[in-house]
């Protein structure tokens, strides 16, 4: 079938790129060593702190998605010469990181209105979702919500409250959690090109969310494949990486993993909509 020769294509392209890239690793690594200098403070900390800490991490993470994609922007627009020889190809890449302080320069503020638009509309969408579904399974009997919320300050007293919890309270929590887990994954498959949309279109948060909504919709069987082969493929790494968590080398190599799988799903969506989205409209005007 042609769709699937064109995701077993795009699938041979994005490994070969990232072979050769692997350069785009190094910021995440990066970053993620910075977040959790910028974490520590909340172990400690009061409320200024963690309000404090949370503006630093925001404005971290647009600081890295601005240069990140941009590495990834450069990455898929330059032509490859498959002639070259590999330590050459490997080599070039470090090319990649001329893109990132660049890149911070041009997408920062487009970046972290992104965020904080996609935190409100995150929480909004499952609220809206909690409020319908909650009424369709009723009421709990075996407890009352001020109990959970009490219960859930300290771990005792939530193992507690759970052997509490009669049966058909369970099986209602766990209709109700998976509920929501089926609307968060719809949400993320929603949005999955928002940022990357950001950076090759050079458009507002607002708009890049349209693009991305439009493009899932239009096209949904590959940009399905796309998430959902991806996303299994991070989750399998991250489970074995946490079941391997005593061994420190184990450990180390699953991180490794777990950050090229995740180099692996991005490049991908930049090569899907290199090649099949028109790219060619000018930045907005308007947020």
């Amino acid at each position: 079938m042609p769709i699937f020769s064109e995701i077993n294509n795009l699938f041979s392209r994005t490994f070969s790129m990232v072979k050769y890239s692997m350069v785009l690793t190094l910021p995440f690594l990066v970053f993620w060593l910075l977040l959790g200098f910028v974490l520590l403070p909340l172990t400690t900390g009061g409320g200024a702190g963690i309000f404090f800490t949370l503006f630093l991490v925001s404005g971290l993470t647009a600081a890295f998605l601005s240069g990140w994609m941009n590495m990834f922007k450069r990455s898929a627009e330059t032509p490859v010469d498959e002639n070259l020889p590999g330590e050459k190809r490997t080599s070039d890449s470090f090319e990649l990181f001329r893109e990132f302080f660049p890149g911070v320069g041009k997408y920062f503020g487009k970046m972290i209105l992104g965020l904080v638009m996609y935190f409100f509309l995150f929480n909004i969408v499952m609220l809206i979702v909690e409020m319908v579904i909650i009424p369709m399974f009723g009421t709990f009997e075996s407890f009352t919500q001020q109990e959970l919320f009490e219960a859930m300050k300290d771990p005792d007293k939530t193992v507690s409250l759970w052997n509490a919890i009669s049966a058909a309270d369970k099986m209602k929590i766990y209709k109700i959690a998976g509920m929501e887990a089926l609307f968060m994954f719809l949400f993320l498959y929603l949005t999955m090109f928002w940022p990357q949309l950001i950076v090759l279109k050079d458009i507002y948060p607002l708009k890049a969310f349209q693009e991305s909504f439009k493009t899932v919709i239009n096209d949904p069987v590959k940009t399905g494949i796309i998430f959902f082969i991806n996303f299994a493929l991070i989750f399998i790494v991250f489970f074995i990486g946490a079941i391997l968590i005593t061994n420190p080398l184990a450990k180390l190599v699953m991180i490794l993993l777990f950050v090229y799988a995740l180099v692996f799903y991005v490049m991908m969506t930049f090569l899907y909509l290199e090649r099949y989205i028109d790219l060619s409209t000018v930045a907005d005007p308007n947020p």
